[in-house]
């Protein structure tokens, strides 16, 4: 199995303002979701046609977390929020949540979650996206529900209607949508902004240092599955389950792309580019095209495409 390199999104790049494209997935349309964390929008892309549509995300913090002036309403404003309780502020406080991940929730093709990280805490929002056309990205996003999570994490999954999933800096946390603990996984390395990934049923893998691990939520407890290792693989950071059932994982500081067996007892590099820190991935509807994402400033979204 080869990984072949497609396109970049680069036709997102601004002359006005540069962009830190840190998450994404696809939806159930093809289109892809990105989370800019630098301009705290998410950006809606047909990756064919190369065009898009952004929404201003601080339009669904919970109220206790903006002071929201009329013109936000009329679009996309960055500028006009900050924290509640600042006089008339017109500037983003320094204390103000970043979008941060972003990802589908099981077993819906419109539900999100997308995660907020906060000085010493994050949030995690469920919004529900409307796909249709015809009205405008801002008017098809809207709140579900939110859960507040102690611990500052950059990433939280819904493994199921009510439960939630968050990776803390030293545990992978099980939670109520009312933010009760409900399980947790102690990391055997301190978390180093890591992406969790759920299978849609009651699996979750995430690394752990220089491993890659997978659990299964029993309901009561994360039991682990398997714990991958090879030696090309430094610090796993987000992962995908392809058409195939198998598991990709993009790798930070080894500069590599992994294909695992789904049971995780083997596993290949499958691309490699020593200037790229790859970050988060997910893969297309149709099975065989993969989005790669990073944490860093103007690097640009890749397409690839998995060949037998």
């Amino acid at each position: 199995m080869t990984c072949e390199l497609l396109k970049s999104l680069h036709y997102l790049a601004q002359p006005e303002r540069s962009r830190l494209i840190v998450a994404g997935i696809f939806l159930s349309d093809g289109q892809a979701a990105l989370v800019d964390r630098k301009n705290s929008v998410l950006i809606v892309t047909d990756i064919d046609q190369e065009t898009y549509e952004e929404v201003n995300l601080l339009t669904i913090l919970p109220e206790e977390y903006q002071c929201v002036t009329d013109t936000v309403a009329s679009g996309y404003d960055v500028k006009s929020f900050a924290k509640k309780g600042a006089r008339n502020a017109l500037h983003v406080d320094s204390a103000l949540p970043q979008p941060s991940d972003v990802n589908r929730c099981p077993g819906s093709d419109n539900m999100l979650v997308v995660t907020f990280t906060c000085p010493d805490h994050s949030i995690a929002v469920k919004c529900e996206l409307h796909l249709k056309k015809g009205a405008s990205l801002a008017s098809r996003l809207s709140r579900v529900l939110h859960v507040r999570i102690r611990d500052r994490t950059r990433t939280v999954v819904s493994l199921s209607d009510g439960v939630f999933i968050a990776s803390t800096p030293d545990n992978v946390v099980v939670l109520s949508e009312i933010g009760d603990n409900l399980g947790m996984h102690r990391r055997g390395k301190r978390d180093r902004g890591g992406l969790l990934m759920t299978d849609g049923h009651d699996k979750v893998y995430f690394g752990d240092g220089d491993f890659f691990v997978g659990c299964r939520w029993s309901g009561n407890f994360l039991q682990e599955m398997f714990r991958f290792q090879h030696k090309r693989m430094k610090f796993p950071r987000g992962s995908a389950i392809d058409g195939s059932g198998c598991i990709l994982v993009c790798c930070d500081d080894s500069h590599s792309i992994f294909r695992l067996n789904a049971d995780g007892s083997r596993g290949e590099v499958i691309y490699f580019d020593r200037s790229k820190s790859f970050g988060d991935v997910d893969v297309h509807p149709d099975g065989r095209r993969i989005l790669v994402t990073f944490w860093t400033e103007n690097e640009w979204p890749l397409i690839f495409r998995q060949n037998a």
